[in-house]
């Protein structure tokens, strides 16, 4: 039997051959597709790579179109995706006790800060005095040091009459505890905290820090009627959250100045950096900057007119923000 297992000469060279010839076939396959790697375009597959298909297949098919690369593509969505150090930091009085993680994180702390700070008053109660915010295990002295100035230890809910220099106030039973403004009063959109916006009547805890909060996204309010706008952004940036907020109602407890405005530099602000307000998405920060490449400072946003990213009524409202100098 084992003679039957035995191969002849002949047999033997036809398998040697054979394997040769599988050598060869698969050294040609492998080298055809090195060849081809290396004269295609390298894109790194990772999960930004995913996310810009996913999340943005539009963006992706309209830049192939304009013959930009895929590397380019993903680099924007990565710009995109902003950490928590690059949103606004608005330094203002808060209560450690009552601020809700909204309000935290508009103060610059880190996210887990905020969480150590809504841990500490879901076990232990409250803060009893500023003292206490420092034992949070995971705040750095850096980040205490930065917002000690700034905590406001209420001994109950009640705001303290003569907290503000303004015009006298009546108690609205609508929020027990909180002072309402009389009638008449006007106070400075741009610098009322949320304490102060709370003595308006019609604005509870949650809607002053939303327009505080846009204010700083903003970069400060131009006009009374941009109050109009906080519902729509709301809802387009945190998830179809809904915001009761009569604007029209509103107007006349307000007035704004213009000194008080964040501009942002156009002539030498980066794509991400325009792309951060809320007035200027994507392809209209990518025309400015394109623009300055191409011809040079822009003096006003009056030559961007003519193209397609930008109407009249997008200039007019992003004009106040933008610093041509």
């Amino acid at each position: 039997m084992y003679e039957k297992l035995l191969l002849t000469r002949a047999e033997r060279r036809g398998i040697i051959v054979f394997l040769f010839l599988l050598f060869i076939v698969l050294a040609t396959c492998w080298y055809v597709a090195r060849k081809g790697r290396q004269g295609g375009e390298v894109v790194p597959v990772d999960s930004t790579f995913f996310y810009a298909q996913k999340q943005d297949e539009s963006v992706v098919r309209q830049w192939k179109r304009q013959n930009y690369s895929l590397v380019q593509v993903i680099a924007a969505e990565r710009l995109k995706r902003k950490s928590w150090r690059d949103e606004p930091v608005s330094l203002h009085s808060f209560d450690p006790n009552q601020a809700d993680s909204l309000e935290l994180r508009s103060l610059g702390l880190p996210p887990w800060s905020v969480h150590g700070i809504l841990q500490y008053r879901r076990h232990s109660g409250r803060f009893r005095q500023s003292s206490d915010v420092a034992r949070i295990y995971n705040l750095s002295d850096e980040d205490f040091r930065r917002i000690e100035p700034y905590i406001v230890i209420h001994q109950d809910t009640t705001i303290h009459e003569g907290a503000y220099k303004v015009a006298t106030v009546v108690t609205e039973d609508r929020h027990p505890g909180i002072e309402k403004y009389q009638p008449g009063t006007q106070i400075n959109l741009n610098e009322a905290d949320t304490t102060e916006l709370q003595k308006i009547p019609g604005i509870g805890p949650s809607i002053a820090r939303q327009i505080c909060y846009w204010r700083s996204r903003l970069g400060g309010f131009t006009s009374v009627s941009q109050l109009g706008e906080l519902e729509t952004f709301i809802r387009r940036e945190q998830g179809g959250t809904t915001l009761r907020l009569d604007a029209a109602k509103l107007a006349s407890w307000f007035y704004v100045t213009s000194d008080s405005i964040h501009r942002i530099a156009v002539n030498r602000s980066s794509l991400d950096r325009l792309m951060r307000h809320p007035y200027i998405n994507f392809y209209q920060a990518k025309a400015i900057v394109d623009y300055r490449r191409k011809v040079g400072k822009l003096s006003s946003l009056t030559p961007l007119r003519l193209l397609e990213e930008f109407s009249d009524a997008d200039i007019e409202r992003m004009t106040p923000y933008l610093d041509f100098n």
